[in-house]
């Protein structure tokens, strides 16, 4: 071959070669952008998956909170309730709900509580254990024949001296926190003399247990028995089984209760929580559960017409959500069956009668008079009710006036034990 053809054929091939790797490298670049370009997608909507994500959850588990689910089985509430640690901190399950901040309740120089209004009372409560608390049980007939309360068997019985406040080896309080009755006035009393209490906001409660809080996330008794971080806590909600294991003679803690005339307590939860009065009603006449009404205050959507249809008993009865105008009188037995078995019973009207029994059973030196006990400040107009309403609705409420009646009568007997115990 001659050397000038090799050369020219030489020259060609490489120029292919060159042509190849130069096709290659572009291929190679494009493969690389494309893969790029994917690269900056995915990381434009990862924030945003991940966002929607968790809104998702965020509705889920309000959905849960709000809307009282029927999938509370013991599993969840094994996986949820008994996950949660009382000796930590946590942070307000509801933080972000404005309607909860609207009113304030200064006391002194403590921190603000903003959870319900004046008529807020509590109840300390303690109920027996025997079964399912939230399925509907007859009540034990026997039980209220010549009964009175449970006067002797206080705990602070078995041993000498008088309770310490704040001081976690003795006895720690559940206050039942009757919504509207003056709970928040109670919590802040046990803040002032010495109990340690979770922060103002919560309103003693420990969350996320807190205003008609779904089973599944309920804190029961035997968590709130081996608390290191508070002596004195509340529950906002109906009653059930988990809440009274720690009450009786062998009780682990104390507990009590603070009623008052239901028509007042209905009055100050209407005005207080701005709630629809004329669907109240008509689910009161007709015996339909109305619509939800939105977040009120503390209280979920679906908690409306409860706090009017003989509210102390649908709560103290365990059968809370049964529809307007289903309480019996086998309710009210349960009821006062719980009320027989608590430590402390107060009424609100005669609050200033018994006094003897905070001092005496939960060691609490309570002086009203220099005590500048501050409500939440909404006041309740003379003419919230028409006088035909207020009939309807006294009538509606015989059974929570009968428990009224019966735990006016226990109150007494309590205090009266409670004077002879300070008489010592």
């Amino acid at each position: 071959m001659r050397p000038g053809r090799f050369k020219k054929r030489f020259k060609k091939k490489r120029r292919v070669t060159q042509d190849e790797e130069t096709g290659k490298a572009e291929a190679e670049a494009e493969a690389e952008a494309e893969a790029e370009a994917q690269e900056g997608a995915s990381d434009r909507w990862r924030l945003p998956g991940t966002l929607l994500v968790g809104l998702a959850a965020g509705f889920t588990l309000a959905s849960v909170v709000l809307m009282r689910p029927e999938w509370e089985k013991p599993v969840m509430e094994a996986t949820v309730a008994a996950s949660y640690d009382l000796n930590t901190p946590r942070t307000h399950l509801l933080e972000t709900t404005p309607q909860m901040y609207k009113e304030s309740h200064p006391l002194d120089d403590t921190p603000t509580s903003a959870f319900g209004e004046i008529s807020k009372a509590p109840i300390l409560e303690i109920l027996p254990a025997r079964g399912d608390f939230d399925a509907p049980r007859a009540a034990d007939p026997t039980i209220l024949e010549g009964a009175g309360p449970n006067v002797g068997r206080s705990k602070l019985d078995l041993a000498s001296g008088f309770r310490q406040p704040g001081d976690f080896k003795d006895p720690k309080v559940i206050w039942i926190h009757l919504h509207g009755f003056g709970g928040t006035t109670m919590c802040d009393m046990a803040r002032a003399y010495g109990e340690k209490v979770t922060k103002a906001v919560d309103n003693c409660n420990l969350l996320p247990d807190a205003c008609s809080t779904p089973k599944a996330f309920r804190i029961p008794c035997s968590k709130r028995a081996a608390s290191v971080r508070y002596t004195f806590t509340a529950v906002e909600r109906s009653l059930d089984d988990d809440d009274l294991v720690c009450s009786g003679q062998s009780g682990t803690m104390l507990l009590g209760i603070m009623l008052r005339d239901p028509l007042a307590g209905i009055k100050s939860t209407w005005i207080g929580n701005e709630l629809d009065k004329g669907a109240i009603l008509r689910a009161m006449r007709t015996g339909v559960v109305p619509r939800g009404f939105g977040f009120h205050f503390c209280l979920p959507p679906l908690d409306t017409y409860q706090h009017f249809d003989n509210f102390a008993v649908r709560t103290l009865s365990g059968d809370y959500d049964l529809a307007p105008g289903a309480m019996t009188a086998e309710h009210l037995a349960k009821a006062k069956e719980v009320l027989l078995k608590l430590d402390v019973v107060l009424i609100m009207e005669e609050l200033s009668d018994h006094l003897a029994q905070l001092r005496a059973f939960f060691g609490w030196q309570v002086d009203l008079s220099r005590s500048p006990w501050k409500s939440h400040g909404h006041k309740i107009p003379k003419n919230a009710l028409t006088d035909e309403e207020e009939a309807f609705l006294k009538k509606a409420n015989e059974l929570d006036y009968e428990l009224f009646d019966f735990g006016k009568s226990l109150a007494r007997q309590l205090t009266a034990h409670a004077q002879r115990r300070l008489a010592f």
